[in-house]
């Protein structure tokens, strides 16, 4: 096989295994996001422990159905929608908690 037909195959492999992350890459900066909204709403004493727990517990979830979703190589339209609304609730519950008035 001459150069440019490795570099095809290599790059072709390189798509179909880059695929599902890149499908699923902006729920992942999504989640990087909102685990630094969490920190920082830590930080600042704006959660207390309760509602540090629940959002921490929030994101795992969300991070399980992703890593599902991405396992069998193909994040489908059904599954992608699925993840972008659980983030959608996550931020939401992100917000809501700190500034609901409680403090830590």
């Amino acid at each position: 096989m001459n150069r440019i037909a490795k570099t095809a195959v290599v790059a072709l492999v390189a798509v179909f295994i880059a695929s599902p992350a890149a499908m699923a890459g902006n729920g992942k900066k999504r989640q990087v996001n909102q685990s630094a909204r969490i920190r920082q709403g830590v930080q600042s004493g704006e959660l207390t422990k309760g509602e540090t727990r629940s959002l921490v517990r929030q994101q795992k979830r969300i991070q399980t159905v992703r890593q599902n979703a991405v396992s069998d190589g193909t994040v489908t339209v059904k599954e992608r929608v699925h993840i972008d609304n659980m983030q959608d609730r996550a931020s939401g519950n992100i917000y809501r908690y700190k500034h609901n008035g409680l403090d830590r």
